[in-house]
């Protein structure tokens, strides 16, 4: 078992409070429905999405904009396919990172609580339901991939007590935006009809997961998706 003070040096790499964190270009439509789904405070927000499709960086975009209004450490996340945590994933971890966090990060505030991944842990949906429950001072996110997240279990024990968000990879709207074509005048769509052309082949070409959108070498953005069709999504 870990102690505390193992898991606060663990968790703080990929937290606020423990350091700067890359973030991506925001998907402000996606943070617009967590931001409206955050005020309904004893539900929690289901993050879903194949992988690769940028639930992650999503979810880092959100911590980042609470932070600016509030505090760095009223922020936790948690990403369970650290290696660290692997040989330590059980229901009881999910205890020992919220005490640890309670214990020397934030010890009575509000807390907003990511947990990526969250389908690397046995019965997790038990420990958000007893969370619920419990009322704690906590809003919890939860992301993972749509096979492995949705489960019948997951539905029985949290029905009626969640919000689900299902991510896509991003639309041609977004492309355009993550390859800095923007619109500010009614004419631009004329002026710039070239350029969404060119994108247009791009998009069609490799499609909307956002590390291939973002990569500009095509031999790189082959080799991407190649590994993305071998992996289980």
């Amino acid at each position: 078992m870990l102690s505390y003070e193992e898991i606060v040096k663990i968790i703080s790499d990929l937290n606020l409070w423990g350091r700067e964190q890359e973030i991506g270009i925001e998907r402000k439509d996606y943070l617009k429905t967590i931001s409206e789904f955050s005020g309904a405070k004893e539900d929690a927000i289901v993050i879903v999405g194949i992988r690769r499709s940028g639930k992650t960086y999503l979810t880092k975009q959100f911590l980042k904009n609470i932070s600016d209004k509030t505090k760095k450490e009223q922020t936790l996340y948690v990403n369970f396919e650290d290696p660290k945590l692997d040989p330590h994933l059980s229901l009881s971890l999910l205890d020992e990172i919220y005490s640890a966090y309670r214990t020397y990060i934030n010890r009575n505030d509000f807390a907003w609580i990511v947990f990526d991944e969250i389908q690397n842990i046995p019965i997790w949906e038990k420990w958000v339901r007893l969370m619920q429950e419990k009322k704690e001072n906590v809003k919890i996110l939860l992301s993972g991939s749509s096979s492995k997240l949705l489960s019948a279990e997951f539905s029985s024990v949290l029905t009626g007590r969640y919000l689900k968000i299902e991510v896509f990879p991003i639309s041609f709207k977004e492309f355009l935006y993550f390859n800095k074509v923007e619109f500010e005048k009614d004419y631009d769509i004329l002026v710039k009809s070239e350029e969404i052309k060119r994108n247009l082949h791009k998009y069609l070409k490799y499609g909307g997961f956002p590390k291939v959108a973002l990569e500009e070498n095509e031999n790189l953005k082959k080799e991407y998706l190649t590994g993305l069709t071998q992996s289980s999504i």
